[in-house]
């Protein structure tokens, strides 16, 4: 005959391992949603509709991101890319390569004067990429630029003179 202090033993290794399968599904289906997907980043879901989500993310174009960050920040830039909305229109984005074309250094979007100034030799940039004054004489790339949905993409493999 059991004890009762066996029987309770016994009876809380029956407990913890009748409720184990349920944890495990728990924590596999957390793993699962987990997953990032272009529904998560683009509101979209390719598999679905296929046409919408080439409607949604065009060829060649890179989520840079969100049009959030950009409003609150003023800019958005990474390593290959500076963007701000356009001074005299809002709803037009403009994207340009940050790199100075003097000496390539990392230009920086000075807010307060619309502008991008080059930390090392002076050269200043207008929202377009144009140069204001040198060193530098050549403009900054300009790439296409749109919004879709709440996030920014930009067409970083080629140069465009406008964006849209």
């Amino acid at each position: 005959m059991f004890k009762r202090r066996s029987f309770l033993g016994y009876l809380s290794i029956a407990s913890i391992a009748s409720i184990f399968p349920a944890i495990l599904t728990i924590l596999n289906s957390q793993k699962a949603t987990a997953k990032i997907t272009n529904h998560d980043v683009l509101g979209i879901d390719d598999k679905d509709n296929p046409k919408a989500a080439a409607r949604k993310k065009p060829e060649g174009f890179t989520v840079i991101g969100s049009v959030g960050d950009l409003d609150k920040n003023g800019y958005l830039q990474t390593k290959e890319v500076a963007i701000v909305r356009n001074p005299t229109n809002p709803k037009q984005l403009i994207a340009v390569n940050p790199k100075c074309t003097h000496q390539g250094c990392d230009v920086k979007w000075a807010a307060g004067e619309k502008k991008y100034a080059c930390p090392c030799h002076g050269a200043n940039f207008d929202a377009n990429g144009g140069v204001l004054n040198g060193p530098a004489t050549k403009p900054l790339t300009a790439y296409q630029a749109k919004i879709v949905g709440s996030q920014v993409l930009v067409k970083i493999s080629a140069p465009s003179t406008k964006s849209n």
